[in-house]
């Protein structure tokens, strides 16, 4: 082999070289890329499922609110289960929408009242 078949070899693993060079590097900006686009889309998704969960946990004080304060009292349990709601809900992230309900629902006493009988003369 003589010394331009030598040149030519030399140049065409020189482009070979720098082919593969910038098709691992294209690789790599790709998948780096991908990545990213599945962080956000993560993200999203997280943040969907959080404001889901909110709404369903909104739903249910609710339910307990409006089958219970008209009675105007709720067991001890029932008590429990709504705050136990009310501090998930609440830990998704503030905003004041049920804060009163809360107060309001945690006020209720936890006996029944006695149903006071209207004397007959």
């Amino acid at each position: 082999m003589g010394q331009v078949g030598i040149e030519v070899l030399t140049t065409v693993c020189t482009v070979l070289a720098s082919l593969l060079v910038t098709l691992i590097f294209n690789i790599v900006v790709e998948r780096y890329r991908r990545r990213e686009k599945d962080k956000i889309a993560s993200k999203e998704d997280a943040e969907l499922l959080k404001i889901a969960l909110q709404a369903l946990l909104r739903s249910q004080l609710y339910e307990l609110y409006e089958k219970w304060v008209p009675l105007h009292w709720a067991p001890k349990d029932v008590k429990e289960n709504f705050e136990n709601l009310y501090k998930n809900y609440h830990g998704l992230g503030q905003n004041g929408v049920m804060d009163h309900i809360h107060e309001e629902f945690m006020s209720l006493p936890t006996l029944k009242p006695k149903k006071t009988r209207t004397s007959s003369k």
